[in-house]
């Protein structure tokens, strides 16, 4: 009897232990994306996002785009923000460079004749160290609130914002003012 109890104990230790052991190796720094593949992997997500943003406009009224209600200018940044990440495939040479130490991955923004530019700056083997602006277009504004020392928001005179998370480029967000 004692040893049918043990045997038991035995195998529900392992039937949740294993699992557990399994998530925890392959979430190891030897089974991690490189940062290109995450960039570029965000890039195609942003190209199937900007079909679903550009159907949603389409069923935005000539009226309401007209008075650039918030609902459209949201969709508008969306579509802004979705373009900038797809141009990681689709322009790779304009928002991606390198140096001898460090790789560059731009958000660029089109604000006219002008851009906006977020840099983030990762080291050879991937790791963030930085995040740059290395252009911001006139009127555009930037905030940062004590609140969200990550966070940096772009308010974009049309009505809309963009907040950056200053560590994790893929979790950025668009609001309507």
């Amino acid at each position: 009897m004692k040893q049918s109890i043990l045997h038991k104990k035995f195998a529900y230790t392992i039937f949740f232990s294993l699992p557990l052991a399994i998530l925890l190796f392959i979430s190891s720094p030897a089974f991690s994306q490189p940062i290109s593949t995450l960039w570029k992997a965000r890039a195609l997500e942003a190209g199937e996002k900007l079909k679903k943003l550009e159907i949603e406009l389409k069923k935005i009224p000539a009226k309401e785009q007209e008075k650039k209600t918030p609902r459209y200018r949201k969709l508008m940044c969306g579509i802004m923000l979705e373009a900038a990440y797809a141009m990681h495939i689709a322009a790779p040479e304009v928002v991606y460079k390198t140096d001898e130490k460090h790789e560059f991955y731009h958000i660029v923004l089109s604000a006219g004749e002008d851009v906006f530019d977020l840099v983030y700056v990762y080291t050879e083997d991937g790791k963030h160290v930085a995040t740059r602006i290395d252009r911001l277009p006139k009127k555009w504004q930037l905030i940062m609130a004590p609140f969200f020392p990550e966070g940096l928001s772009l308010l974009i005179p049309d009505g809309c914002v963009i907040v950056f998370n200053l560590k994790d480029p893929f979790l950025s967000t668009v609001e309507a003012k």
